[in-house]
């Protein structure tokens, strides 16, 4: 907490000597922001007060699974969520792929199709001759 709080002050001050000269003398002061925000931090913490109490749930000690400490039991919270954002970054990295993949196959496909029209109206202008083509659009 004293890190957040540490960082929270080292923005603040880059805020007044960096941002704030350049604001209009309307625009709100950090103060006037932070008093905004209060509520919103109050509802962001009762809504994730719930996933933080199922994180760092303990489980019976009666269980044979149950790990010899509270501690313990953090650490395999920790681990199991570590897992799970590797999992996630992992199949978000395939999916990024694939989504490439098909956009490549795609454009490919369009790129094909554009010059195999441009060759078969090419074919066409040599087959009948562009003054019969110019009449043949009715211009």
């Amino acid at each position: 907490m004293a890190d957040v709080q540490e960082r929270l002050t080292h923005l603040l001050a880059l805020y007044s000597t960096h941002v704030q000269p350049h604001l209009p003398p309307s625009f709100p002061s950090p103060t006037t922001l932070a008093r905004a925000a209060l509520p919103w931090l109050g509802a962001l913490s009762t809504t994730t007060a719930p996933l933080l109490a199922l994180l760092t749930n303990t489980t019976s000690s009666s269980s044979p699974l149950a790990p010899a400490s509270a501690g313990a039991m953090a650490d395999l919270n920790l681990t199991s969520v570590v897992i799970t954002l590797i999992a996630l970054f992992i199949s978000l990295k395939l999916l990024n792929a694939l989504r490439r993949l098909v956009w490549s196959w795609l454009i490919l496909l369009l790129r094909v199709g554009f010059w195999g029209a441009v060759l078969l109206g090419g074919i066409y202008v040599w087959g009948r001759g562009p003054d019969r083509v110019v009449g043949d659009m009715g211009v």
